[in-house]
């Protein structure tokens, strides 16, 4: 388990000795893999670019860039990407455009909390963490996004926090916990649904173009669904298949999605709602978002559940619990509550 950033390739290699996952930076940050352990990473996910009909081409150090089809690790609208974005902000001035930039990362050991919030924890799992600064300077918005890997574990715990460093106030309309890029494959989109005592039911259909979505705006995260989905390889099983699979540990209105492009390219996020969310951030202020875990397996849905399983046995619940029967819970739901 290690994470290791090379800055001649101006790459980041998180590796959790089954799982990898690499970062790139240039002026922006871009997502180039997520999937089994890699011995090193040479390049590979890097996509041939050359100019798309009826779109925009941008300087940021690649040719023939479109920002339409263009991997970014957090992304924004605002500079030609049209897809689902992971970070709205108003400015002072009603513009809804920021544009962060990558500005540097550093590896931290071990896992950090996120205050207020349920979130993993390393205990005596040896685990790092890898913290990358995004800046927009005018705005004066700073982002920090982070991601950490434990020993043995097939995931990436990932959060963001968000800094005022100006003299405006902002306000946070969309502030995702994780979006994830993904080539351009046939893929089966997977949630659970249900209702009060039928919870949990399967849903399970092929990823076509355009946006697949789950949601909850009930003020909690609702049997009605459940804050995971998953794509899989057309086929998978139990046993057998890739499974890219998200879980966000927050129990409020959330928002989960996969969308399909034009050209097949797929983009999963899964966070806190929009709808109803507003976020004043005050200059000075600071705002983090709930932890989302990124769950990979090529060995089908019994592997992602196992893995879903052990993090959160060992690295969510209270430590002196983990190991041992459940205490006895006395329901009063039904004797106690005021008719």
């Amino acid at each position: 388990m290690k994470i290791t950033i090379d800055e001649n390739r101006r790459t980041a290699v998180l590796n959790s000795g089954t799982v990898s996952y690499v970062l790139e930076a240039g002026n922006y940050l871009v997502h180039r893999y997520f999937g089994r352990a890699l011995r090193d990473y040479r390049g590979c996910g890097t996509p041939a670019y050359y100019k798309r009909a009826y779109s925009t081409t941008h300087d940021c150090s690649v040719p023939n860039v479109s920002f339409d089809d263009f991997p970014f690790e957090y992304p924004v609208r605002g500079r030609g990407d049209f897809r689902i974005p992971a970070l709205t902000v108003e400015q002072a001035s009603g513009v809804q455009v920021v544009e962060p930039q990558f500005r540097g990362w550093r590896i931290i050991e071990g896992k950090p909390g996120l205050p207020g919030l349920p979130s993993t924890f390393a205990g005596d799992t040896p685990a790092q963490t890898l913290e990358v600064v995004c800046e927009d300077e005018q705005a004066g918005l700073r982002v920090l996004l982070y991601y950490s890997v434990f020993e043995g574990l097939d995931i990436i715990a990932r959060h963001q926090r968000f800094e005022n460093t100006g003299k405006q106030t902002l306000i946070l309309h969309n502030a995702q916990s994780a979006s994830l890029e993904l080539p351009a494959r046939p893929f089966e989109f997977l949630s659970l649904y249900g209702t009060h005592a039928k919870e949990a039911n399967r849903s399970r259909f092929p990823l076509h173009h355009g946006i697949q979505r789950v949601e909850s705006v009930r003020g909690s995260s609702s049997p009605q669904h459940q804050p995971f989905f998953a794509l899989l390889s057309p086929g998978t099983t139990e046993t057998s298949g890739e499974v890219y699979a998200m879980h966000l540990v927050y129990s409020g209105n959330f928002l989960a999605q996969a969308e399909v492009d034009s050209f097949g390219n797929v983009r999963a996020q899964i966070g806190i709602h929009p709808e109803g969310f507003r976020w004043e951030l005050e200059p000075g202020g600071q705002f983090t978002t709930p932890e989302a875990i990124l769950n990979y397996t090529a060995e089908g849905l019994n592997s992602m559940s196992q893995t879903f399983h052990r993090l959160y046995r060992e690295h969510l619940l209270p430590q002196r619990f983990a190991g041992m029967e459940r205490p006895i819970l006395l329901n009063s739901w039904e004797s106690m509550y005021v008719l």
